[in-house]
């Protein structure tokens, strides 16, 4: 917004109980530890012609554990 107030412009289903979430270096993607399903979601971040972003869900990978915590190296 102009008067630099944050607002909602959408919603994405992340999995169960989503724990932590970080961008990719190149800002291209959102990786999401979901703790409940066990799993680390992918999703890449696209940018709509109205100038917000979506999420898509390009990779899901099973833990097999309960991780709760990664990091992203350069």
């Amino acid at each position: 917004m102009q008067d630099g107030r944050l607002r909602l412009t959408g919603g994405t289903s992340v999995g169960d109980i989503p724990w932590k979430l970080d961008v990719s270096p190149d800002r291209n993607s959102l990786l999401v530890s979901e703790s409940g399903d066990r799993t680390l979601g992918v999703y890449r971040i696209r940018n709509d012609d109205g100038g917000d972003d979506q999420l898509e869900l390009i990779h899901r990978i099973d833990w097999g554990i309960s991780a709760r915590d990664f990091a992203i190296l350069p």
